[in-house]
């Protein structure tokens, strides 16, 4: 009670009562970030996508969030103190109907929006995107005709649409200097064997339009598209083009994410399997293998996120969907959030991952161990403080 007390007499934050929650093993406040897939369905056939890719055997059902189960998510939201709702899809979030409706109404309930989006939408709509404070680009080629090959489906038209959408959101930002920081646009690149080797000309095109930051990824692919994961040999050619990169331009290290994909390269090298393949319920999975220093890793992810797919279903984590906690279609939210049953998942997560056991051995490939990394330093730093 000394602990929560404190807390509340300082009218502690969101996040101060997350990590208070981590450190107890207790839930007094909800998650940092609501991850929520609205719609299956895509104007793109990118082929390394798990859904679309033209590699991919079985055809994705077309599917929906409806607009009123979105806003009951983000009342709940509002509510449970989330800070930002990140509207994903297995598809493109822009060619849901009510997009532009769901957008505002968490920006009116003063929520954090950001988009996954491939930014294809048209520029008669692209003033629609400017209340959102960050948009993720998924641009993984470097020309029309590579874009068209690996992401728009054979239509080179499509680069040059992405492109001069990146230049009005630049422009446009750049007029309003002290008046608007936002959107904050990322670019995602999602490297294989078809544009590992272009890595230095996106950095080149992300120069020219102002983008903050840019996120290199290393393909998760299913058994269809794994032909398209690098080779050792080309694992180690990506290293020394990184390493040449990161030697040239010292600001690539904090523009990018390029020392943690290196660091991942040669875990990876390092391995004695290049990539596993691993099966749940919901598809066919290889990635890369991380050997990492210690397998003791505790996971704090069931305190800060919440992921939902298009089916409703809800988990603790995005990449390690083995605890399903509930389903939106049955229970609100705030319920699931609150129930024993994502209790249970929060406590496995924290003290029962071993990567040496094949039930967590996807956690190696974790985008968040840096994550859990820091929250663990904000623990250690909360126990010595009341030792």
């Amino acid at each position: 009670m000394e602990f929560i007390e404190r807390y509340q007499k300082y009218n502690a934050s969101p996040e101060s009562l997350r990590l208070l929650g981590a450190y107890l093993d207790k839930v007094f406040v909800g998650p940092r970030c609501v991850k929520l897939h609205v719609n299956s369905f895509c104007n793109f056939k990118c082929v390394f996508c798990w859904y679309h890719s033209k590699f991919v055997k079985k055809s994705k059902k077309k599917k929906a969030l409806p607009f009123e189960k979105f806003k009951e998510i983000v009342d709940d939201s509002r509510i449970m103190g989330v800070e930002q709702i990140s509207i994903l899809g297995e598809g493109e979030p822009t060619l849901h109907p009510d997009i532009f409706k769901m957008i505002k109404y968490a920006k009116k309930s003063d929520i954090r929006v950001m988009i996954d989006t491939n930014l294809s939408i048209h520029p008669k709509h692209l003033k629609h995107m400017l209340e959102i404070d960050l948009i993720r680009v998924n641009l993984s080629a470097v020309s029309p005709k590579k874009h068209g090959f690996l992401q728009a489906g054979g239509s080179d038209k499509m680069f040059y649409r992405v492109l001069k959408n990146l230049k009005f959101l630049y422009e446009i930002k750049s007029k309003n200097k002290l008046k608007l920081n936002k959107p904050v646009v990322h670019i995602v690149y999602i490297l294989n064997k078809y544009n590992f080797k272009d890595i230095d000309k996106m950095l080149k095109i992300c120069s020219k339009f102002g983008i903050e930051y840019v996120e290199f990824k290393l393909m998760q692919a299913n058994s269809d598209t794994s032909s398209l994961i690098l080779s050792p040999k080309e694992m180690k050619e990506l290293k020394l083009l990184i390493e040449k990169l990161l030697k040239a331009q010292r600001e690539y290290k904090y523009r990018t994410n390029l020392y943690e994909v290196l660091d991942i390269i040669k875990r990876s090298i390092n391995c004695d399997r290049k990539t596993v393949q691993f099966e749940n319920a919901c598809y066919n999975r290889f990635f890369y293998l991380n050997t990492l220093a210690s397998n003791n890793i505790r996971c704090y992810t069931g305190w800060y996120y919440v992921h939902i797919d298009i089916n409703g279903n809800v988990f603790p984590c995005c990449n390690h969907q083995q605890f399903l906690v509930g389903n939106i279609y049955r229970n609100r939210l705030i319920e699931i959030w609150n129930s024993d049953k994502f209790h249970q998942a929060r406590i496995k997560y924290k003290y029962e991952i071993n990567t040496d056991n094949d039930f967590w051995i996807e956690c190696r490939y974790c985008p968040l161990i840096k994550f859990n990394k820091e929250i663990d330093k904000k623990l250690q730093r909360l126990r010595n403080k009341n030792v």
